[in-house]
């Protein structure tokens, strides 16, 4: 959301004016000096690497992790700019290899959780997000991890879904912050435990 309205606040000096006009009320001005960075590519072009592999005291060796990159990160791509390869992006994957964890290659990576359509035809978002945690199985994850927090809800609710209906055990669904946060020796973190 913050990228598209930098885009349209560098694109549009209609829109520009107006803004400040609403902030010259407060005293203020705004010239779109603000970098905007999604945690995904704060961390792969803004931190160095080797900083963030110095920082995992627990490797996840062994554990498979499927990465659910969430749409609006990367769509539309002319504006987020959030991977050189916006059809097939590895910026996720690169992320969860420092953490000596194995990213999978699953084929819903990329397919949206149905957040956005929970309010508005509950069938249907429901459908995408169990969607999702049965091919995530399936394809051999042994954990989903997301970066946005609408996805994680949407995770959530998918997992109660699932244990509502007694039919299996879903993955757990983590952020990738707990997923950072136990490869550098946090203790607890993982949803399900």
């Amino acid at each position: 959301s913050l990228k598209q309205a930098e885009y349209h606040f560098k694109n549009d000096p209609d829109k520009q004016a107006m803004i400040n006009w609403l902030l010259q009320k407060e005293g203020l001005y705004y010239d779109g000096g603000v970098k905007i960075h999604h945690m995904l590519t704060l961390l792969d072009r803004e931190i160095d690497q080797d900083l963030i592999r110095q920082s995992i005291t627990r490797p996840l060796d062994g554990i498979k992790v499927a990465p659910s990159y969430g749409c609006h990160a990367l769509r539309p791509s002319t504006i987020t700019g959030f991977d050189e390869h916006p059809d097939a992006p590895t910026i996720f994957e690169r992320i969860i290899t420092l953490t000596g964890a194995e990213p999978v290659n699953w084929s819903k990576r990329l397919e949206c959780c149905g957040n956005p359509l929970l309010d508005k035809n509950t069938p249907l978002a429901e459908g995408f997000i169990l969607a999702k945690y049965e091919t995530a199985e399936q394809e051999g994850a042994d954990i989903i991890c997301t970066a946005c927090n609408y996805c994680h809800m949407q995770f959530e609710h998918g997992r109660k879904l699932i244990l509502k209906s007694g039919s299996s055990t879903p993955l757990p669904a983590i952020l990738l912050t707990q997923l950072l946060g136990r490869a550098m020796g946090l203790e607890k973190g993982w949803t399900g435990e």
